[in-house]
């Protein structure tokens, strides 16, 4: 509810009957005000209330309540859900948090950006990675193209990173990939074929980590002279019939 509004809402029937929060707005933003451990504060956006298909996070927001001006740091991983219109979202400047479910209930967007003088992530073809690009974040779930090649500096696939994908059909891993959460892939039953480089398969954290479905035929594409080691493998083994050696 509206922060002006918090204790009207806590203090009537039936609301009083439930746990109310409070949200302020700027624009089209819904934020909180959060304090970090050193006890800065700062803003976090918690949803997206417009219907523009090019989201720009702003860098800062003003709390109306007390005229209090705040850095956008973080941005919550349900800010998008449901929304039906955006394509393109521009991550700003300050922004040093995303949430590890990030997007993972948005099935439009198709492109995201990152400011340059962002310190923590980044953007190479409309794809999120940490600043490094050693991780990858995000791969936006409507993406136009069927296949995607990862660039090798990456080690890492963080949690929902291609979940829900649409378009995307066949995926190359990089040859210096480290560990896959295991709902990176969650709901992306467009990919039916992923290419591994690596001699040692990446490390899994968890079962089920691919999706499988009568519709994609998965198939999981390792390198032929380490079949067996993947074969073998913890949470590998559940996909011994998907692996051609290549």
């Amino acid at each position: 509810v509206p922060q002006a509004a918090r204790n009207t809402y806590a203090n009537t029937s039936p609301w009083r009957d439930y746990t109310v929060s409070g949200a302020a707005y700027s624009g089209s933003f819904a934020f909180q005000v959060i304090t970090a451990p050193d006890g800065t504060r700062s803003a976090e956006i918690t949803s997206y209330t417009g219907n523009s298909t090019t989201i720009e996070i702003p860098e800062t927001v003003v709390d109306a309540t007390d005229n209090t001006t705040y850095n956008v740091t973080s941005i919550k991983g349900e800010f998008l859900d449901g929304n039906s219109t955006a394509t393109t979202l521009v991550i700003s400047r300050y922004v040093e948090n995303i949430e590890g479910d990030f997007l993972s209930g948005n099935d439009t967007l198709r492109t995201i950006q990152v400011d340059t003088n962002n310190q923590y992530f980044s953007a190479t073809n409309g794809v999120l990675f940490s600043k490094d690009q050693t991780m990858l974040i995000k791969y936006p779930p409507a993406k136009t193209g069927t296949n995607y090649t990862m660039p090798n500096t990456t080690i890492s696939l963080s949690n929902h990173a291609f979940a829900n994908v649409s378009v995307l059909q066949t995926l190359t891993l990089s040859n210096q990939l480290l560990v896959i959460s295991n709902s990176a892939f969650a709901g992306a039953t467009s990919i039916y074929r992923i290419t591994f480089q690596t001699t040692t398969p990446p490390y899994l954290t968890g079962f089920k980590a691919f999706q499988v479905t009568a519709e994609n035929g998965l198939q999981l594409r390792v390198p032929r002279n380490s079949l067996t080691t993947y074969q073998n493998s913890l949470y590998y083994r559940y996909y011994r019939s998907y692996m051609p050696g290549v």
